[in-house]
């Protein structure tokens, strides 16, 4: 039995190496496809001018697609751009900057503006979304809102 012993060791460690239902969980990579503007953006928004939503950020899943809807209530003169950056390919970060530079850049409404941000590979991956605004009278970016996704 003594001789036994060894050679059924090294049959399960065989055993356990070879094994076809062991996978490794690839990441895949997170790729920006493209974004999208509604709300104050755009004449022909989904978002009525009385609708009014909370600041959010959100995920939908559509097919291989995830949209990173953010949602900011804003000066209605406000002139917002943005930019992102992905990360180490599990952090994205968005920056909005206020960038109007003329005499009416503040008014006294608020807008709803919505940015819609696609991206594709998030498959098996937990990102985090950190978004940054840069108001009309500020020097430097300020954390906004963070959200997390995982898959």
């Amino acid at each position: 039995m003594k001789k036994l012993f060894p050679l059924l060791i090294i049959i399960c460690l065989a055993w356990f190496a070879c094994d076809e239902d062991k996978e490794e969980k690839v990441l895949d990579n997170l790729n920006y496809e493209k974004t999208t503007l509604d709300g104050c953006f755009s004449k022909a928004s989904n978002t009525k001018v009385d609708d009014f939503m909370h600041d959010t950020v959100y995920t939908e899943i559509s097919a291989d697609t995830l949209k990173l809807v953010v949602v900011m209530n804003y000066n209605c003169c406000g002139t917002l751009v943005d930019q992102y950056e992905i990360l180490d390919n599990n952090l994205v970060e968005i920056k909005i900057e206020d960038t109007c530079t003329g005499g009416y850049c503040l008014c006294n409404c608020i807008c709803t503006f919505i940015f819609n941000y696609y991206f594709t590979g998030f498959e098996n991956m937990t990102i985090d979304f950190d978004v940054y605004l840069k108001g009309y009278s500020n020097n430097d970016y300020s954390l906004w809102k963070s959200f997390q996704y995982s898959h």
